[in-house]
């Protein structure tokens, strides 16, 4: 029986081991990004830790040894060598947990060999789950961190000059003496004479043409 070509060999590590788990958010599934965060920045980015590790993609070697136990199970598939390539592109960027699963029910539940599709439907709902959970994790990160006051702008030379220049020049117009009208009305003290009240309105009216009454137009 022909089974996933032999990889080199590699250090086991802890997603070889043992799969992530992913831990819920549940103030996650309520929360709205035009909402405030309701929980720290600190809880916001542990959990964004922990989604991280559970959407790190498998090894392709640990990939290769769920895949071999598929062929162990339904054996191996005609042109195999030729449609490997494709069983382990169709793991690309999937999780170790995920990897397992999908195989195991192939290995279960399945009575052929899959197609590739075949074999990730299981976990498709689950894959897009993960990663919306992160991507709302790191908005809310933005909208929880801290806002820092932005510093003032520092004037160029020419905004320094240019007001340094307006301030002489309305220095200027304060110093300098103000006009004032030699003769105003408004600050003539009012006379109660009676007689010369009359007389300034003669001579106000004197340069008008005078119009001739009705009898000396007769004459």
């Amino acid at each position: 029986m022909q089974h996933v070509p032999q990889l080199p060999a590699k250090p086991q590590n802890t997603q070889l081991s043992a799969a992530v788990t992913r831990l819920p958010v549940r103030w996650l599934e309520n929360w709205q990004p035009n909402e405030a965060v309701p929980v720290s920045i600190e809880t916001v980015r542990n959990a964004i830790v922990q989604h991280e590790a559970a959407l790190m993609p498998a090894d392709i070697r640990a990939v290769a040894v769920e895949l071999d136990r598929v062929l162990a199970v339904h054996g191996t598939p005609a042109d195999w060598e030729g449609k490997v390539d494709d069983y382990l592109e169709a793991f690309e960027g999937v999780p170790l947990d995920l990897v397992q699963k999908a195989c195991k029910n192939a290995r279960l539940n399945l009575k052929f060999f899959p197609k590739p599709a075949e074999l990730r439907a299981p976990i498709l709902d689950e894959l897009a789950e993960r990663r919306h959970a992160l991507r709302r994790l790191r908005t809310a990160e933005v909208k929880a961190a801290p806002r820092l006051p932005e510093p003032p702008r520092q004037r160029t030379p020419e905004e320094i000059a240019a007001a340094a220049a307006m301030v002489e020049a309305v220095s200027k117009l304060d110093a300098a003496p103000k006009a004032m009208p030699t003769d105003r009305s408004d600050l003539r003290p009012e006379d109660d004479d009676r007689r010369a009240a009359i007389q300034r309105v003669q001579e106000q009216t004197r340069a008008f043409r005078r119009i001739p009454k009705p009898w000396e137009q007769a004459q």
